[in-house]
């Protein structure tokens, strides 16, 4: 794990090197358009009110498109990241609860390690007994790719502590991951 302790952020004040994708549109867009958007500009955008909405809508990638590529896959996605994306969706322990753990015992955890990160909730964060649902961005000192990308999750939810699940969701590289949203009411 020492390696992957060297590729991840120590420095509250640091920005990744290299961009995130962003897609202004849904999943279900056949041709999605995903710019290249700087972590920090990422940042911005889940700090404003969280929109009410459906749950498809604007995304993030680990990485943008190559050029050319009109669609989203493992092999059209730049095959270079610097930020882990995580989904919390669950709790391991003595017995697999539904929801992930408390965001702000996670952000303390990382905080406290020195880990720079960004917590959003999820569309169904607190919805009809799903419990806490959120995504956790952490930026990183180096490029890693798709073949550090397990090793690199299972490292990084272990920063996070508090019994947080690796879902299977963290380990595609070209997951759509959605901005924040809630439900229409």
């Amino acid at each position: 794990m020492e390696t992957y302790m060297n590729i991840i952020h120590r420095n509250v004040n640091t920005s990744p090197l290299l961009p995130i994708g962003y897609c202004n549109s849904g999943v279900s867009t056949k041709y999605p358009v995903i710019y290249p958007m700087s972590y920090v500009d990422a940042c911005a955008i889940v700090k404003y009110e969280i929109p009410e909405g459906t749950k498809d809508g604007p995304y993030f990638t680990r990485a943008p498109l190559i050029e050319g590529a009109n669609t989203r896959s493992n092999n059209t996605v730049q095959n270079l990241s610097s930020v882990i994306i995580l989904d919390a969706d669950s709790t391991v322990g003595e017995e697999e609860k539904r929801g992930a753990p408390c965001p702000y015992k996670v952000h303390e955890n990382l905080k406290y390690k020195g880990i720079n990160h960004l917590i959003y909730r999820s569309f169904s964060h607190q919805l009809d007994g799903y419990g806490n649902r959120y995504r956790i961005f952490i930026p990183t000192n180096k490029p890693y790719s798709i073949d550090e990308l397990k090793d690199l999750n299972e490292y990084a939810i272990e920063l996070c502590g508090e019994g947080l699940k690796n879902v299977p969701e963290n380990s595609d590289w070209s997951h759509a991951w959605y901005l924040p949203r809630r439900p229409m009411k």
